[in-house]
C-alpha cells in the first residue's frame, strides 16, 4: 500500500489537463443532490440513486487516474447496469453505519471505514449481493482503515484554506479528494487479492479476472 502523499500525487497526475471536466462532474452531482434533497420525495429518490451515482463517480475517477479518456457521460455508467444491487448495497451500508452510530459515534466512524470499499466492489462486480460486497469490504479494509483515515486527514489544510476562500476552494478540493480516495480503492483491492492469492501462484491478470473465487464469509 502507498502513502497518502503518493495517492495524492496519483490524483494530481490524473487531474492534469482534466480539472475542468472533473470539477464539472462534481458540481453536477452536488446540484442534483441539492435539488433532490430539497423535498421529502426527492430525498427518497436521492437515496435510491445514490449507490449507482457513487459507482459512476468511481468509474469516472478510476479512468481519470489511469489516464483514460473521460467525459460527462462516464458518471452515468453506474446507472445503466446492475442498478438494483448497487442501490441495495448503498442503502444497506448506510443502515449498518447508522445502527453502529446509534451505539456511539466512534464505532459508527470505524464501521464507515470498514464498509468504504463496498461500492468499489460493486463497480468491479455488480453481480455480488449487498452482503457479499459489504463483507468483502470489511476483509479488504482489515488493517487499512487507518491508512484511509490518514489520507482523509491529510486534506485538513486544504479544507481550512477552502473555508477561508469562502468555499471557492472546495471546487478544486472535491475532485482532488475523490481522485485520491479512488486511487486508494484501486490499490487496496489489488493488494488484498494479491496478498491472498500468492499461495496459488496466480498472476495479476488472473487475480483481476477471478475475484469471485475468493471465499466470502457472510457476517451475521
Amino acid at each position: 500500500m502507498r502513502t497518502a502523499k503518493e495517492y495524492k500525487k496519483i490524483a494530481l497526475e490524473g487531474l492534469q489537463n482534466n480539472w475542468g471536466i472533473a470539477i464539472l462532474v462534481m458540481l453536477l452531482v452536488s446540484i442534483v443532490e441539492g435539488a433532490l434533497t430539497a423535498t421529502g420525495v426527492g430525498s427518497i429518490l436521492m437515496l435510491v440513486i445514490s449507490g449507482p451515482i457513487v459507482v459512476g463517480l468511481i468509474i469516472f475517477f478510476e479512468k481519470l487516474i489511469n489516464k483514460q479518456k473521460v467525459n460527462l457521460e462516464t458518471i452515468f455508467e453506474g446507472l445503466t447496469t446492475d442498478f438494483v444491487p448497487k442501490m441495495a448495497t448503498f442503502i444497506l451500508q448506510e443502515i449498518y453505519i447508522l445502527l453502529w452510530s446509534l451505539l456511539f459515534i466512534i464505532p459508527g466512524i470505524i464501521k464507515s471505514y470498514s464498509y468504504a470499499m463496498s461500492m468499489y466492489i460493486m463497480r468491479k462486480d455488480g453481480t455480488k449481493t449487498s452482503s457479499e460486497a459489504i463483507t468483502l469490504s470489511r476483509q479488504i479494509m482489515n488493517g487499512k482503515k487507518l491508512k484511509l483515515f490518514c489520507l482523509h486527514l491529510s486534506f485538513i489544510g486544504w479544507f481550512i484554506l477552502s473555508i477561508l476562500t469562502f468555499g471557492i476552494g472546495f471546487i478544486f478540493l472535491a475532485p482532488y479528494i475523490q481522485a485520491s480516495v479512488t486511487a486508494f480503492y484501486v490499490d487496496a483491492y489489488a493488494d488484498y487479492f494479491g496478498n491472498n492469492d500468492i499461495e496459488n501462484n496466480k498472476t495479476n491478470s488472473e487475480i483481476e479476472l477471478e475475484p469471485e473465487n475468493k471465499e466470502i464469509i457472510i457476517e451475521e
